[in-house]
């Protein structure tokens, strides 16, 4: 989930939603991320944000109870607020690591008159 909520609209997952769920056998649904973090916000379960380091916690559609263990009883919870930045940083990075090593190749053949830099590395 990434949309913006506040309470003029109707939440996308609600606990009473879950519950009900849950009580009629339908458990299919085992984790949600939350990048928009709206804490008890369209997501209502997303009671806390969580960090990097610990990206999940459970929640308990039968009994209304978070734990930050990960369990098989409920629903795994994800709601890093950082967690956009933290993907550019990585794809960013990943991106450089990939372009870097063509960059040098085209500085040091700079003299080839070739537009199709065939001279290059298929990567």
């Amino acid at each position: 989930n990434g949309i913006y909520w506040d309470e003029r609209y109707p939440r996308v997952l609600s606990k009473q939603d879950m519950t009900e769920l849950y009580k009629d056998g339908h458990k299919n649904l085992f984790a949600v991320g939350d990048i928009s973090c709206d804490v008890n916000g369209s997501v209502e379960f997303l009671e806390k944000t969580t960090t990097i380091d610990n990206p999940f916690f459970s929640w308990n559609p039968m009994t209304n109870k978070s734990t930050d263990e990960i369990t098989s009883e409920g629903v795994a919870v994800m709601g890093v607020d950082i967690l956009p930045t933290e993907l550019s940083v990585e794809s960013s990075k990943h991106f450089g690591d990939a372009l870097l090593p063509l960059l040098k190749k085209m500085i040091v053949n700079r003299h080839h008159n070739d537009s199709n830099y065939q001279h290059l590395p298929a990567e």
